[in-house]
């Protein structure tokens, strides 16, 4: 079993990666990009949550380490229903998508500049 901060690292490439194979590129003004703000939405799902609020309030207290440029609550929820459409096109790929069976293959993290 792989732990929550592993799954939102492999939920991270997994999407990141989608969004550059479309050629998807974030607002130039935007600290939290468009691949945080679907990971996040994809990690609502995969965990259960039951509103937006639950899984922003657990990223914000508990994976703030991942996120460091966590927008607002209103600005994340005006952000995901921007996004919507781009969002059920990467689930409609993600469809099959096991975050579990993703495994880290360098031995040694290393810092991700975003």
């Amino acid at each position: 079993m792989i732990t929550m901060e592993e799954e939102i690292i492999n939920v991270f490439f997994a999407v990141d990666e989608a969004l550059k194979g479309m050629a998807h590129k974030s607002h130039h003004h935007a600290a939290f990009t468009d691949s945080e703000v679907i990971t996040v939405g994809i990690m609502k799902e995969l965990w259960h949550m039951k509103t937006e609020q639950a899984i922003w309030r657990l990223i914000r207290d508990q994976f703030k380490h991942f996120f460091p440029q966590l927008c607002s609550y209103s600005r994340f929820l005006k952000r995901c229903k921007w996004l919507e459409a781009l969002m059920k096109k990467l689930g409609e790929q993600f469809a099959q998508f096991d975050p579990t069976t993703l495994k880290i293959v360098d031995s040694m993290p290393i810092p991700l500049l975003v």
